[in-house]
């Protein structure tokens, strides 16, 4: 049996927060991608979504 890793996208404007909240994240097993705004966010391509 495969486990499935959950990616999760974190969208913040605190730098502080962008990067303490996700190591806590990365430390319960999600692969965590970053970014500080919308706009950003929307240009993360995830290959295996499905519209």
């Amino acid at each position: 049996m495969s486990l499935v890793r959950q990616r999760l996208l974190f969208v913040d404007d605190e730098p502080g927060i962008r990067q303490t909240l996700p190591v806590i994240l990365r430390k319960y097993g999600f692969a965590v991608t970053v970014t500080a705004t919308v706009s950003e966010a929307i240009e993360v391509p995830f290959a295996d979504a499905t519209p």
